[in-house]
């Protein structure tokens, strides 16, 4: 989310405003796209409320 704070703070430089719902549509369809761009790159994109799991064998050592 840092990239797309960084792209809001160059358009208020420049003298661009947007109302706070622009901001919010725009921060989640940022987060989408660069989770695609993750995902195409071979990561996989988990939410933040998940645990990994762990194979039987080592969960029990």
């Amino acid at each position: 989310m840092r990239q797309y704070a960084d792209i809001l703070t160059s358009a208020a430089r420049n003298g661009w405003t947007y109302a706070p719902a622009a901001i919010d549509s725009g921060s989640k369809r940022h987060f989408e796209e660069m989770k695609l761009q993750l995902i195409a790159a071979g990561f996989e994109v988990v939410p933040v409320s998940a645990r990994p799991r762990c194979p039987d064998e080592v969960a029990s050592k």
